[in-house]
């Protein structure tokens, strides 16, 4: 433990209230209380508001990602208002926060704490899409250039798959069923 007097710091032994004090070699997070084994305390939780804002961010050259994984990992930790998402389904890592302010901070020190320069810009939505209701196509198709040419018609019908899917089921593929005739 360590009393800090200005530029200056002076080793001690015990704290009391009131003095600013440094410990290191301490794994911790911000909002954690230190007490005594002996006296049981039990401290209501900090209110930490829901993220406002995200971003993808992701560093410019892939030696870099080591550097740049410490660097969110020690953020989250100093920052429970900062957050740190991987969306798997299209590879981004996704940094939320309260403003756009707060997040360009974060990578502004990204850059200087750690020179790793990273690529920062909109997270990609994930759209997904489900037929709703039957649907009956049909198409012809002709066409001429010369020799026996092509043609060919095509019917069909897309409908929804039964709704008494199981959940193990919901990731299945798309059906096709051949009904060619003739």
């Amino acid at each position: 433990m360590v009393r800090m007097h200005s530029a200056e710091m002076e080793d001690i032994n015990e704290a009391g209230a009131g003095d600013i004090f440094a410990l290191f070699g301490v794994d911790c997070a911000s909002g954690e209380t230190f007490c005594d084994l002996t006296v049981k305390y039990q401290m209501t939780e900090m209110h930490v508001p829901d993220p406002v804002m995200s971003l993808s961010i992701k560093p410019k050259r892939v030696d870099d990602l080591d550097s740049f994984l410490r660097a969110l990992a020690r953020f989250q930790r100093e920052d429970p208002t900062f957050t740190v998402n991987h969306n798997q389904e299209n590879e981004e890592i996704i940094i939320s926060g309260m403003g756009e302010l707060h997040l360009f901070v974060y990578c502004e020190r990204i850059k200087r704490e750690y020179d790793v320069d990273c690529i920062v810009g909109n997270p990609t939505v994930n759209y997904r899409e489900a037929i709703g209701e039957s649907y009956k196509f049909e198409y012809l198709h002709k066409k001429q250039s010369g020799g026996a040419g092509q043609y060919a018609r095509v019917i069909g019908r897309v409908e929804p798959m039964n709704e008494d899917i199981t959940a193990e089921d919901a990731n299945m593929n798309n059906q096709f069923e051949n009904a060619t005739e003739g």
